[in-house]
């Protein structure tokens, strides 16, 4: 039995390899005006089984002695990562923006909800058994791919749309006011799934009871939770709060929150969502604050927890072309028509219309904590991880291009 001495030898060299290859290709993918999160990914896809363990096996089984995970130390600090980056989502969420732009952010975020849902659900039913890691469980799969294929990702949408320039125009304000209404229905809805696995029961009655406890801790959180973080960031009477107040206040928001809901027995990262939000809506905060956070956040945390996401299976084994292909198309088509429907009913011309759909297919990070989560709860196989995986990073690759493409943009257009 190894010694203690040597695990946390282990640990260390695995923080190492994973941190420093993921901040190393996560900067080179920003230089290529790509999320940094798809070079993160693709370390740990590199020194996991896909790629390491084929090539060198020794050195793959050396530096993790566990099969397709990190050492337990490294796995429940990846898994603190992911509350705090569910936080920083939440952080980018705005309830004055969307206030602002209500009727066709409603519209959009409606349509871009429903039918991606819809079509999620249709698409369910063509999934063989044997991707699903209980088929006695297909009713919640279904959910969960219609959940999966309808929401979308604040972070990465809100820094493309600041990379084109777009974040102060109508189309960037109401693809942000979408995307913030897309997260909250879809981690309500994830977190129903995530309740309805972890119990036995799944009738009506029971479903019924854990959406009413979900609806309340939200409300709680968004409104008396949004309160005490207002006084909690405004008590210096000489000016606004200093960086360090808002990354204590914000990080012990989120583990609160994330303890509270792993007791009402909804996931972490929901709660940690909901702390973001009410910070983000709890006042202005100052940029140097909030970048305090975000940067703590994302180049530390979200680094190791992406890296760590590579390390979950071979993805060249998994790779299934006759799920992830039909699991793309539907993706897109449904996500984009949605979206594009919405925004037209809503008022914008068409061109303007079909760019809020194209910004807001980007599913980035937040399908691939879905898709893990799934993964870690017994829901999916990793065929089905996998083929999540692809479809978030080739929907974050494609959505700047041709949001640059439709509009014109990227010098402040």
């Amino acid at each position: 039995m190894p010694s203690p001495d040597h695990r946390f030898a282990v640990l260390l060299t695995e923080l190492f390899v994973l941190f420093v290859s993921a901040r190393v290709l996560g900067e080179l993918f920003r230089s290529w005006k790509q999320p940094p999160v798809v070079g993160e990914l693709l370390a740990g896809i590199v020194v996991g089984p896909t790629v390491l363990g084929r090539l060198a096996p020794g050195a793959y089984a050396a530096l993790f002695p566990s099969p397709n995970t990190a050492a337990p130390g490294l796995e429940g600090l990846t898994w603190v990562g992911t509350v705090f980056l569910l936080l920083v989502a939440g952080m980018e969420t705005s309830l004055v923006t969307l206030r602002k732009h209500r009727r066709a952010a409603f519209l959009t975020s409606a349509l871009g909800v429903i039918i991606p849902f819809a079509c999620g659900l249709w698409l369910a039913g063509f999934v063989p058994d044997h991707h699903l890691a209980a088929p006695e469980r297909r009713g919640l799969f279904t959910v969960f791919l219609g959940v999966a294929l309808a929401i979308s990702a604040v972070p990465v949408v809100a820094k493309i749309l600041l990379e084109l320039g777009l974040m102060g125009t109508a189309v960037g304000q109401i693809v942000l006011s979408a995307a913030v209404v897309d997260d909250l229905v879809g981690w309500l809805l994830f977190s129903v799934v995530l309740a309805s696995l972890r119990h036995a029961a799944v009738g009506a009655a029971a479903i019924a009871e854990r959406v009413a406890v979900v609806l309340a801790f939200a409300a709680f959180v968004l409104t008396a939770g949004s309160y005490v973080l207002r006084r909690a960031l405004t008590r210096r009477a000489d000016g606004p709060p200093s960086p360090g107040a808002v990354l204590t206040v914000g990080l012990g928001a989120a583990l609160l929150c994330g303890a509270i809901a792993e007791w009402i027995g909804v996931h972490a990262v929901f709660g940690a969502f909901l702390a973001g939000v009410a910070i983000g809506s709890a006042g202005d905060l100052v940029e140097t604050a909030r970048r305090t956070v975000l940067e703590f956040v994302l180049y530390f945390f979200a680094p190791l927890f992406f890296a760590t996401v590579g390390l979950r299976a071979d993805f060249l084994a998994h790779f299934d072309p006759w799920l992830v292909l039909p699991l793309l198309a539907v993706a897109c088509l449904a996500k984009i028509a949605g979206c594009a429907l919405g925004a037209r009913l809503g008022g914008l011309p068409p061109r303007e219309a079909l760019a809020v759909g194209l910004g807001l297919n980007a599913r980035g990070a937040m399908e691939i904590v879905l898709a893990l989560l799934a993964l870690q709860a017994g829901l999916i196989r990793e065929s089905v991880f996998t083929a999540l995986v692809v479809v978030a990073i080739v929907t974050s690759m494609m959505a700047g291009p041709l949001l640059r493409r439709v509009l014109g943009a990227g010098s402040g257009a």
